[in-house]
C-alpha cells in the first residue's frame, strides 16, 4: 500500500505523538512524581532537623533552672511537703497574705518522682495574692499552680479569699543516685572509657 505524502505526514504526526505520549508516561512523568517525593522527604526531614535543634537548644536553655531545682528536691515526700508549706507560709507573709490553711491532698508516682498535692487557703488584696502567686511559680523548689480560685470576702472591697491546688515534686535518694550513676556511665562509655 501506498500513501500519499499527506497521509505520511499524518502518520508520522501520529507516530511522534505516541512516540512522545509514550516518553512522558515511561520517562517523565515518573520523574516529575519522583521529585515531588524527595522534596516532601527533604522537606520533612529539614522540619524534623529543625525540631531536633529547637529540642536541644530548649534543653540547654533550661539546663541550669533544672539543676537548680534538681538540688532543691527533697528526698522524701514528707521533707518535700515540710519545705513547700514552710516557704509558701514565708511568700505569704513576705507579700502580706494570710495564709489561712494548707492541707494536703493526694500523692502520686510520675517516671521517678513523687508528686505531692496540696490545697493552700490564703486572703488578702489582689495586688498581694498575684505576687503570692507569682512567689510560688518562680521559686527555685519545684512547685506547680494547677488550679486558682478566687472570691471576695466582702463584696465591693479589694479584700479576696484565693485558694490554690500545688503540688510539689522529691525524688527518692536511691532513685537520684541510679540516675547520677547511669549518667556517670553513659559519659564514660561516649568517652570510652570503662566506668
Amino acid at each position: 500500500m501506498v500513501l500519499s505524502k499527506r497521509e505520511r505526514q499524518y502518520a508520522i504526526g501520529a507516530g511522534a505523538l505516541l512516540g512522545g505520549l509514550l516518553i512522558y508516561s515511561v520517562v517523565v512523568s515518573p520523574y516529575f512524581e519522583r521529585l515531588t517525593a524527595i522534596e516532601t522527604q527533604v522537606s520533612n526531614a529539614n522540619k524534623k532537623v529543625k525540631s531536633n535543634r529547637d529540642t536541644l537548644r530548649y534543653q540547654r536553655e533550661l539546663k541550669p533552672t533544672w539543676d537548680s531545682m534538681s538540688a532543691n528536691l527533697s528526698p522524701t515526700e514528707a521533707e518535700a511537703m515540710s519545705q513547700a508549706s514552710s516557704d509558701i507560709l514565708r511568700w505569704g507573709r513576705d507579700v502580706r497574705v494570710n495564709v489561712t490553711a494548707i492541707k494536703p491532698d493526694r500523692t502520686t508516682t510520675e517516671n521517678k518522682f513523687t508528686v505531692s498535692a496540696f490545697h493552700v487557703t490564703a486572703s488578702g488584696q489582689m495586688a498581694s495574692i498575684s505576687r503570692f502567686i507569682w512567689a510560688i511559680e518562680s521559686s527555685p523548689v519545684p512547685l506547680r499552680v494547677h488550679e486558682v480560685q478566687l472570691k471576695p470576702r466582702k463584696e465591693g472591697t479589694d479584700e479576696l479569699e484565693v485558694q490554690l491546688s500545688v503540688s510539689t515534686l522529691s525524688q527518692p535518694a536511691d532513685v537520684a543516685d541510679a540516675a547520677d550513676k547511669s549518667k556517670t556511665v553513659s559519659r564514660a562509655d561516649s568517652r570510652g572509657n570503662q566506668p
